[in-house]
């Protein structure tokens, strides 16, 4: 029987470009899961490397594999569009080629969906262990590295910033599946767009449980290991003169004005989305702009970090 034709409750999405090294790991990770019953629909975005024939290696034996390569690079974000139009079961799960899942992943993140359905949006994302290319610790939580909190409240202001919800740890349903999608043009990365927009419309489940091991190397799309290094540095120091303002420079004002077009917000989150993008522009007063990143958490910082900000955008210029 076709893979197509089972028909799960389950899709896993993941795209893969040139990850020949430590893709069979992450493979078996997720073929080594608690729960079974899923289709793992991936998608090669043309790659030059081993990465094809490992994959369709794992094609051949395990039949809940839908396997497909793009004839030319299309790009992480629109690879993972492609994989979310292709999948139709109700609840969707994003993988990276390069982490480890533990083996109750889609178990945990599954139960506490399954809790909350009630048809509407819906996300549920975890912490992470960060590792270096050889699966040393750097890191035993994401969130404390990065000094994430998560309420269970809506956070419009936060996830306007400093998001957080990482896409390799993401499970949504299809009620989110079917606003997220087109992805707008320009967007940098796809969960960003997914996490914003379902915490408008849906609600999200944040998990303490590192579920996801998660590779920190020279090629990672959103961090590598220099960066990684070099970010609790920043947070500690004075900001350097030359320092770019948070945000800034990465076109995110484009993707945002995408959204207001494309739904209606609560007049409450139209005014902070307005807010943010004032900032993205500096198309408001300096003093209003600095008084603004205190008021609303944009930067998910703490206090010292922010009037340093702040500070900034009133002595420095952009």
């Amino acid at each position: 029987m076709p893979a197509e034709a089972l028909n799960p409750e389950l899709s896993i999405l993941l795209a893969t470009y040139n990850g020949e090294r430590y893709i069979e790991a992450q493979l078996d990770s997720i073929i080594s899961q608690t729960y079974k019953g899923f289709l793992l629909y991936i998608s090669d975005d043309h790659s030059s490397d081993g990465t094809w024939a490992i994959l369709q290696r794992y094609a051949a034996r395990y039949p809940f594999i839908c396997l497909s390569r793009n004839q030319q690079h299309i790009g992480l974000v629109r690879n993972f569009e492609k994989l979310l139009t292709l999948c139709k079961s109700r609840y969707i799960a994003f993988c990276d080629q390069d982490d480890l899942w533990a083996q109750q992943k889609i178990e945990k993140s599954l139960e506490v969906l399954e809790q909350e359905e009630d048809n509407r949006p819906l996300l549920c994302h975890s912490d992470l262990r960060v590792v270096d290319e050889d699966l040393n610790m750097l890191f035993d939580s994401f969130f404390a590295m990065r000094s994430y909190q998560f309420r269970e409240r809506r956070q419009i202001d936060t996830m306007l910033g400093r998001c957080g919800v990482m896409g390799n740890t993401m499970m949504i349903n299809a009620h989110l599946k079917a606003l997220v999608l087109p992805f707008p043009d320009g967007l940098a990365v796809h969960d960003y767009w997914i996490a914003l927009v379902n915490e408008l419309f849906g609600k999200r489940i944040t998990l303490l449980e590192p579920l996801v091991t998660y590779r920190i190397h020279g090629l990672n799309c959103s961090n590598s290991r220099k960066a990684v290094a070099q970010r609790g540095l920043r947070m500690r120091d004075l900001l350097p003169v030359n320092y770019r303002l948070p945000f800034h420079h990465i076109s995110r004002e484009n993707v945002l004005r995408a959204l207001m077009r494309r739904f209606v917000l609560q007049e409450s989150d139209r005014q902070i989305f307005d807010r943010f993008l004032s900032y993205l522009e500096l198309s408001d007063n300096r003093l209003k702009l600095s008084w603004m990143l205190l008021r609303y958490d944009f930067l998910r910082a703490s206090w010292r970090y922010r009037l340093k900000t702040a500070w900034k955008i009133v002595w420095i210029r952009s």
